[in-house]
């Protein structure tokens, strides 16, 4: 036993089955606990020190997907390599949900200290508490998925915003869209409301991903994630330089063929607290993926790299997510240099926007303020250009 509650197999065991070799190496894992038992399975990025405290990403597969397999096919391996951060990947299995769907459409699984939500932060307890091969930094947790992943990724956020960091969605649904197992498809499709549950925390920063051409999760259901997430600021409101400020900064891309509108929103420090892509063309599968899998589209922006950039920023600090400092290029006096550029940007992010017919909310981003200093500041934005290598320059 490796941990409390944790069971390791045999090594001959230990390599999931169909495993290309990787820089890392995997290891299986069995949770058993009081909200459920579930298999997992952790990747060591290679590099990596037993010594050194280093992050976490639980990383949540969506419907009919296995956990290895989309860590792979999704780019997060090559993400962690390059990172040196620990993967959790549970897996969910035909004999959990037939569908092998993590449960984000019950009201037993949408709340704190139950259902899967609970066995998960269960999960995670469970690495960060192993000290002997790998040493897990608690500030520095997050959590991301696809589709019914994304759903439960969205949910941690909700739920746990003490545990996760920040978190990634990726194509799927607001939190309480759907409460019983008949209504998810309503919601999928974006023809319910959420049920209205209350969100009694601030929820933890999120990146959110979302293509237009999604047939199976409608892209209104983005919007929705983008107005909850907002509400359960004003709900709780933070004081001083860490409230959230009301305008949206937008900017349009041109990233491997697909055109994005990629939408931030700010404390009033400057601090990225939740940014959302919203990818042209892209259907219901993982943006820019490394290999070929289940709803896995290799082009577009590798969304495992969009997830970490902006994790980086984020880290706990007693009960709740503490953004990191930008860095020091992103200064009004640095600003100021690329503001004649930013504006064009911003028109045409909106008119692209308005054409669709799937674009944010007035109070949103159709209130893009062009003269926010982090709008304006070309290393700000440069940053994630530079990131991605290989990337084309912007179209405006």
């Amino acid at each position: 036993m490796s941990a409390a509650g944790a069971f390791r197999l045999p090594s001959f065991f230990r390599r999931p089955d169909g495993l290309r070799a990787t820089p890392g190496r995997w290891i299986a894992e069995r949770h058993v606990g009081a909200h459920g038992s579930r298999q997992y399975d952790i990747y060591l990025p290679a590099g990596m020190s037993p010594r050194s405290k280093v992050p976490l990403l639980l990383l949540l597969h969506g419907c009919s997907q296995r956990s290895v397999e989309f860590a792979r096919a999704s780019g997060f391996t090559d993400t962690a390599d390059r990172n040196g951060f620990v993967i959790v990947a549970p897996r969910q299995e035909m004999r959990h949900q037939i569908q092998s769907c993590w449960r984000w459409y019950e009201s037993a699984h949408q709340q704190r200290d139950a259902g899967e939500p609970a066995m998960l932060k269960d999960i995670v307890d469970e690495v960060a508490g192993q000290k002997s091969e790998w040493r897990i930094d608690r500030r520095r947790v997050y959590v991301a998925g696809l589709s019914a992943g994304g759903g439960m990724a969205l949910i941690l956020a909700t739920t746990y915003p003490d545990v996760f960091a920040a978190a990634g969605v990726h194509s799927a649904t607001a939190y309480g869209s759907a409460t019983q197992g008949f209504s998810a498809l309503s919601a999928m499709a974006a023809r319910s409301a959420p049920s209205g549950r209350a969100i009694t925390s601030e929820m933890a920063p999120i990146v959110l991903i979302h293509g237009t051409h999604d047939p199976v999760v409608r892209p209104p259901n983005a919007d929705r994630i983008v107005d909850q997430w907002l509400a359960s600021r004003i709900a709780a409101p933070r004081q001083g330089l860490n409230r959230v400020r009301p305008l949206a900064t937008t900017r349009a891309l041109l990233v491997d063929g697909r055109r994005c509108t990629r939408t931030r929103w700010y404390s009033a420090q400057g601090r990225r607290v939740l940014e959302y892509w919203r990818i042209d063309g892209l259907g219901h599968a993982w943006s820019g993926g490394t290999t070929k899998g289940a709803f896995i589209d290799r082009s577009g922006p590798p969304a495992a790299d969009v997830m970490w950039t902006f994790w980086q920023r984020h880290r706990l600090s007693g009960r709740r997510s503490v953004p990191e400092s930008e860095s020091a290029a992103d200064s009004g006096s640095a600003a100021d240099s690329g503001s004649a550029a930013d504006s064009g940007s911003t028109a045409a992010a909106m008119q692209a926007a308005s054409a669709d017919g799937d674009s944010h909310s007035a109070a949103n981003t159709s209130a893009a303020n062009t003269s926010d200093a982090h709008t304006s500041d070309p290393n700000a934005e440069d940053f994630d250009l530079d990131h991605y290598s290989g990337w084309p320059a912007p179209t405006w």
